[in-house]
């Protein structure tokens, strides 16, 4: 559930989580973005209970996958 008050940035986090999930158009740039040059989800699968993070250009680009466990790339 995202909730809050008018013009928070609640659309803005769906599309982030709609471009890390494979979107290819890039989120709407705000000017809260600014000096930001990446997207980052965090995801806890409940199969292995593991934890991992997504990392994609906010322009687009390859996606990569950390362990949240560890500091090495899948």
């Amino acid at each position: 559930v995202i909730w809050g008050a008018s013009e928070t940035g609640k659309s803005f986090i769906l599309s982030c989580i709609d471009f890390m999930m494979g979107r290819e158009k890039a989120p709407k740039r705000i000017k809260e973005i600014a000096g930001y040059d990446k997207v980052w989800l965090a995801l806890v699968p409940h199969a292995d209970g593991a934890r991992y993070v997504l990392e994609r250009g906010i322009d687009g680009g390859a996606l990569r996958i950390y362990s949240a466990d560890g500091d090495w790339q899948i």
